[in-house]
């Protein structure tokens, strides 16, 4: 680990209760004990010194691990002159995949050479969402509590929270590597961050224009109203779910709603899904029969595994992972 002050480095990996330490004690890096260093090469350097230095700056090529996350420093610190400092003699990478905390330590044409060799990039707009969404929802709970109200529920909105925020990225992940082995390692992680993330933007503002157009009352309309408390961490849903419905601005509404069920779709039913059936039926009847198939399959499931027929447990899988389709095309009268 490395930062301004200093670098520390154990192959054995750190001590996390001495990395804690740090943490609670707002102490730098070069202030961890050497005596919780084990491996064999481990040291800790403070940028005191010009070795200290070159320490810190050249950690993240030196240093073999199963994953690197550049979290901070300086806009394209690798780059196409330097990148293959992150090689091993042998020419393999130092570490198998690069998860982009920070969105432009990694030049882009740095980022292609590594993914020739084999390095699975994550980059910015994938590795960088669960911080969007959480700011989100800190902006939820700002227009519907009283600080007073929040402070009551703050504990239990953060794990919460910390749950949809795991959900969200293990759905990213998901459809990530599941695209790129289904092109056969063609299309790379970073092409499909980026097309996923155009994906989901244009459908969430055509669906944001479309509720603005509407303009449908969420208190009356329960597939809106259910998918918004949906949204909402359970206590906040639970307590104060009338005021989400009826006192949260509505643009603000029709924004989360249509970012939620954007998200949703691509995540579940993948890129390309929805594209050709907007062109053939009007957006309007796409995502309410998407919904309602969606709920539909839910239950279909649940009868499913309660059934106890054979293998049960495999048709209620093959009902969630192709029965939003199959029942949402034969809604729209598509086949």
């Amino acid at each position: 680990m490395t930062d301004g002050h200093g670098a520390i480095f154990d192959p054995e990996g750190l001590d996390h209760v001495e990395l804690l330490r740090l943490i609670s004690e707002v102490k730098r890096t070069s202030d961890f004990n050497p005596a919780k260093l084990r491996g064999k090469g481990a040291f800790v350097r403070s940028t005191d010194t010009p070795e200290g230095i070159r320490a810190r700056d050249d950690l993240h090529n030196s240093a073999e691990a199963d994953l690197f996350i550049p979290a901070g420093g300086r806009p394209d610190t690798m780059h196409e002159k330097n990148w293959n400092r992150f090689l091993k003699p042998n020419g393999d990478p130092s570490a198998k995949a690069i998860i982009e905390g920070a969105n432009i330590f990694i030049s882009a044409g740095a980022r292609s050479r590594l993914e020739e060799r084999g390095v699975l990039c994550v980059p910015g707009p994938s590795a960088n969402k669960t911080g969007v969404i959480c700011s989100s929802y800190e902006i939820l709970a700002g227009l519907a509590l009283t600080d007073e109200e929040f402070m009551e529920i703050k504990d239990q909105y953060v794990i919460e929270l910390l749950d949809i925020l795991r959900d969200r990225a293990r759905s990213e992940a998901r459809i990530l590597l599941r695209e790129h082995k289904l092109s056969a390692g063609t299309l790379t992680i970073t092409d499909l961050s980026y097309r996923l993330s155009r994906a989901i933007n244009a459908l969430s503002d055509t669906i944001s224009a479309m509720l603005t157009a509407e303009a449908p009352d969420l208190a009356s309309d329960e597939d809106l109203k259910d998918l918004l408390l949906a949204y909402c961490p359970r206590i906040l849903a639970e307590r104060y779910g009338d005021r989400v419905v009826n006192r949260i601005p509505r643009s603000h509404q029709f924004a989360l709603l249509a970012a939620y069920i954007s998200s949703r779709i691509l995540y579940k039913e993948g890129l390309g899904w929805v594209e050709p059936l907007i062109k053939v039926r009007t957006l309007h009847q796409v995502i309410r029969a998407y919904l309602t198939q969606e709920k539909r399959v839910v239950l279909l499931a649940r009868e499913v595994r309660d059934s106890g027929i054979p293998d049960a447990e495999v048709v209620a899988l093959i009902l969630e992972r192709a029965g939003r389709k199959a029942l949402t095309v034969q809604e729209l009268g598509l086949e």
